[in-house]
């Protein structure tokens, strides 16, 4: 990795809550990574208000995230969201960060109302950070299981907001071509069809994708 440093973006993302294990595993990821920065590290898996509360104690991990980046050991650094919009929000708007990654996909709005469409995004966009969606194809849990939710479709829904960029799960060798091919082509969908896919998705998506959703432990 030194030597093709200035080639990549790096992110990397810290789960514990306690602030000493934090760093340590902080310390770990550039260590095995060995470079001396990433780019953008986030605090993983913002919860509910209790758990923003936790993160938000004096010399607690949030004040961990601004030293990483004030120590120059991240460029950019936010958090990640993958169920509670309303909360994230309220992480947006009162801190001093530079990105959010949150779960956006056909899904996570209507009847699953995670909130992040509805609460987290809207915020984000006001303060002009950077905007990651994630779980795009909802963790294969949507894309080509459904007739009108092609991998395409799902990955043109969440680009089609006002995103900064999305992380996608590929794998296998052709998802990769698959979605280049998508993004060369890419058009925003025009709002009404935006609507038109929610609509349909409320219909037709199974309630087991919220329950993966809200029991989702996406630490490796």
């Amino acid at each position: 990795m030194p030597a093709r440093r200035k080639e990549v973006l790096i992110q990397t993302k810290v789960s514990d809550r306690d602030p000493d294990v934090w760093w340590s595993m902080l310390e770990t990821s550039l260590k095995r990574l060995n470079v001396d920065y990433v780019d953008t590290l986030l605090i993983h898996q913002l919860g509910r208000d209790n758990d923003l509360a936790k993160l938000e104690r004096k010399g607690g991990v949030l004040e961990q995230l601004y030293k990483a980046r004030e120590q120059k050991l991240a460029r950019w650094i936010g958090f990640s969201s993958h169920t509670d919009g309303p909360t994230a929000a309220k992480f947006i708007r009162r801190h001093d960060i530079d990105a959010v990654q949150m779960a956006i996909n056909v899904a996570t709005d209507g009847p699953y109302d995670f909130g992040h469409e509805e609460r987290a995004l809207p915020a984000a966009v006001e303060k002009g950070i950077g905007i990651i969606a994630m779980k795009v194809m909802g963790q294969d849990n949507i894309a080509n299981k459904y007739d009108e939710f092609d991998a395409a479709t799902c990955l043109r829904y969440s680009l089609s907001l006002p995103v900064t960029t999305a992380t996608v799960g590929m794998p296998k060798p052709e998802h990769l071509e698959w979605n280049l091919e998508s993004v060369r082509e890419f058009k925003p969908f025009a709002p009404e069809r935006m609507t038109e896919i929610k609509g349909k998705a409320r219909g037709k998506i199974e309630t087991s994708f919220l329950d993966f959703m809200r029991g989702h432990d996406d630490v490796a």
